[in-house]
């Protein structure tokens, strides 16, 4: 995910749990996949990275499947 790929060590990874208030478990949990981001954290985390919230919707959406299995 490009959550993923903007936090590419553990420094940035601490440093953006910082920035939105959180410990760093929250962000370790997004990396991994173990947890899914509803849209204000979907907000919030990449102007938390300086990346415009416009471009990581068009690298997710590059990355989705065009069928999903729920």
């Amino acid at each position: 995910m490009a959550v993923a790929a903007a936090a590419i060590s553990p420094n940035v990874s601490d440093q953006l749990a910082q920035r939105l208030g959180k410990p760093p478990s929250f962000v370790a949990k997004i990396e991994t996949g173990e947890r899914r981001l509803d849209i204000v954290e979907f907000i919030a985390i990449p102007r938390a990275l300086n990346v415009r919230p416009a471009d990581l919707a068009g690298q997710v959406d590059g990355a989705i499947p065009e069928q999903l299995d729920f």
